[in-house]
């Protein structure tokens, strides 16, 4: 193919082959029964007397290809060409005499009067026409009207031109919208989902109006000019009319961009659009997204285009075997991937087409839906699910801040900034719920959110975009990864560290997004996370409060959460803030750590300031470097646990094993330890297995024949001395 367009081999042969097979049929049946105005635009060769239909194969496809695929779809256009002269010299005989008429008499301007006139005829026409197509069973497509067959090349070049000049006109706009009143309302719209879902009905009628006006008049469609005209009615959908020129100009780019002898000298600046426009659908379904995006940054092609290409992709897919499922998650990647790489390349990326936001929008939301990442209803992920990274975030964080300008626009409060979910929450008691919302505007999108009347759903998908809804557009967004919720939360709402992001923080348990907000010596706020930290491992979400199963993973575990407000606060304050939540934390949930940091940190600060964080840290590292469990006496554990039964703490008795061949309670350290009357290693293999240890309470370890030649089996040698 044309060496300026960079088919890597990254698609596999399967791929390939079945697209070359794809594209022949597709080929071969437009040939057989389509037009004939292409050919002699584009293949006309130097004998200009050639016989229309006696068509050499290397018009179509370079020779001395003897392996190549293609020369299967060659042998296949060929064959149907042959078989398309018999069904063309076959065509009924139709009264044209009206058209005929008309164009006797050419006007240069077109007014509405005219194009009335002259849609009326040809719609007449072309439906007897049609009706006789069926009757003698032709393959020849119905609803294109073969003008050139019926009519001299002068009337031809008259319709052509009144065709075209109503476009730039704007008088076929002004007869659309006088047919739109009379038409039938169509019982099935053919338009993708994405689009139904933020167009009017009325929008895409005038689209299907268009589409199979277009579809009439097929054959004497500019390939230069015919994609201007219908972008310059300013139409706010043209998917299906956009459709009806592709398929048009389909077989055109075949033959085009694989005319013999000619293809070193072709670049696709030479190309009319709806030829390019193929040639980026050809590489698109070889899922070349690289080649796809070479051309459309060379040509400028605006990305609402690239949009409608993989939609009609999707459809063909479809028809070509594959699942719908299957079929839109393929071109959703290749559409995030081609915006992808504009982001990357810096180019522009505008989101200046309703229809096109919302493509982006469920494509990414289709590629990042996971089965195991729950929400909540107001889009927080559940209490004690995972974190959740999203594919393309760069493409989301874009969609956001698109969804927030137009929010801030709708809404301007006063000049200021809208928080998107502000959490001002402050315990007035215990039994009090912490709201996160900041304002009725707000309270008021949460409720839609949990709202379950089918009915109210339905009216609102009718109705355009109210300021909530774009705020409903976010929380869509966000709904498919915790860290994009966390990034708009950060980055869209006000930073005072009472925002809602801080919920979500505790939520997850983000330690490294939580220890950038610990420096902080207000009691009140501390108190108010470990209150969020006892309601997420109670079930309920830390936004909206809503119910789930309890979960007590969720959140921050309960000891280092301790550990790092007595970092902050001292043993005191933080003794006194874990008391008033003490139900909410079960036994075992704070473990020895935090009990011996409380005792030591007590003791410092008693003595001198500003060392509380250093022996903090110490005791950290000490705690992390025990691998082995204490084990004490069972009158030692029984004074232990009255101890903190006094202090207001309760133990864990599922942590307290008892063994009726307890040791009392040393830890001995058989691999660094030395005996301490022959200094030998206390783990001396043969040592151990003839006589083994001894360990006194005082922690001193010995061999048990040393003891027995120090006669002091019952006393530490080292302390009667």
């Amino acid at each position: 193919i044309v060496p300026q367009i960079p088919f890597f081999p990254l698609s596999s042969p399967d791929i390939i082959h079945d697209a070359l097979i794809e594209i022949g049929s597709s080929v071969s049946g437009k040939l057989l029964s389509g037009t004939k105005s292409l050919l002699d635009r584009w293949q006309k060769v130097s004998n200009d007397s050639q016989e229309r239909f006696d068509v050499k194969s290397g018009a179509y496809l370079e020779e001395n290809q003897p392996h190549h695929p293609v020369e299967a779809v060659e042998e296949i256009i060929v064959e149907d060409l042959n078989k398309r002269k018999t069904i063309y010299q076959s065509l009924p005989k139709v009264d044209v005499s009206e058209l005929v008429a008309m164009c006797e008499n050419p006007v240069s301007e077109v007014t509405i009067q005219l194009l009335e006139e002259l849609l009326d005829k040809v719609t007449r026409v072309c439906a007897v026409y049609n009706e006789l197509l069926v009757n003698k069973k032709s393959k020849y497509i119905k609803g294109i009207f073969p003008f050139r067959h019926y009519l001299s090349n002068d009337h031809f070049l008259v319709i052509k031109g009144w065709f075209h000049k109503s476009f730039k006109n704007g008088e076929i706009l002004q007869w659309l919208y006088n047919q739109q009143g009379n038409s039938v309302k169509e019982e099935k719209c053919e338009h993708p989902a994405v689009l139904q879902d933020v167009f009017t009905v009325e929008s895409l009628q005038l689209d299907s109006a268009l589409s199979r006006v277009l579809k009439l008049f097929s054959e004497i469609l500019d390939p230069c000019t015919i994609m201007e005209c219908v972008e310059s009615l300013g139409l706010p959908c043209v998917y299906l009319s956009w459709c009806v020129v592709i398929d048009r100009f389909q077989e055109g780019t075949f033959r085009f961009i694989t005319k013999h002898g000619e293809s070193d000298n072709i670049s696709c600046a030479d190309w009319p659009l709806p030829l390019l426009l193929n040639a980026m659908f050809l590489s698109f379904r070889l899922e070349q997204v690289d080649a796809s995006f070479r051309m459309g940054i060379t040509q400028g092609v605006a990305l609402k285009t690239i949009s409608y290409i993989l939609l009609k992709l999707v459809t063909h897919l479809e028809v070509t075997g594959k699942t719908k499922s299957e079929a839109e998650n393929l071109c959703n990647n290749l559409l995030l991937s081609y915006i992808s790489k504009m982001v990357s390349k810096k180019c522009e990326l505008s989101f200046n087409d309703i229809g096109l936001v919302s493509h982006i929008e469920a494509a990414f939301i289709q590629v990042n839906a996971k089965s195991g990442y729950g929400t909540c209803h107001c889009a927080f992920p559940l209490p004690g699910i995972a974190v959740s990274t999203a594919k393309f975030s760069d493409i989301g964080e874009r969609l956001i801040s698109y969804h927030w300008e137009v929010f801030r626009q709708k809404i301007p409060i006063n000049g200021v900034k809208p928080d998107l979910l502000s959490h001002t929450s402050r315990k007035s008691d215990s039994s009090s719920d912490v709201s996160p919302l900041g304002n009725d505007t707000f309270r008021k999108f949460f409720e839609e959110k949990t709202e379950t009347n089918e009915s109210i759903k339905e009216e609102s998908k009718k109705n355009s975009c109210t300021e909530s809804e774009y705020l409903k557009h976010i929380m869509k967004i966000c709904s498919v990864s915790s860290n994009l919720l966390l990034w708009t939360l950060r980055n869209k709402a006000p930073n005072d560290g009472n925002n809602i992001s801080l919920v979500l923080v505790v939520q997850l348990g983000l330690i490294s997004e939580f220890e950038k907000s610990v420096d902080c010596d207000d009691e009140q706020w501390w108190e108010n996370v470990v209150e969020m930290n006892a309601q997420v491992k109670r079930g309920r979400c830390g936004a909206c409060h809503s119910q789930w199963p309890a979960n007590r993973t969720a959140g921050f575990q309960w000891t280092w959460l301790a550990l790092v407000i007595l970092k902050q606060l001292g043993s005191k304050k933080t003794v006194d803030i874990l008391k008033r939540y003490s139900k909410e934390i079960l036994p075992g949930e704070l473990d020895q750590k935090f009990y011996q940091a409380c005792v030591v940190t007590g003791m410092v600060d008693s003595r001198k300031a500003g060392l509380r964080s250093k022996v903090l840290d110490i005791l950290q590292r000490i705690s992390e470097s025990r691998t082995q469990r204490a084990v004490m006496a069972p009158q030692v554990g029984a004074v232990l646990k009255a101890a903190l039964e006094e202090d207001g703490c309760l133990m864990s008795t599922d942590s307290m094993v008892s063994l009726s061949n307890h040791h009392w309670g040393a830890a001995v350290d058989l691999t660094g330890g030395d005996c301490g009357l022959c200094s030998l290693s206390l783990g001396e293999p043969r040592l151990l297995r003839d006589v083994g240890l001894r360990v006194f309470m005082c922690s001193h370890a010995f061999h048990n024949v040393c003891l027995r030649v120090a006669h002091s089996l019952l006393y530490c040698p080292l302390c009667t001395r």
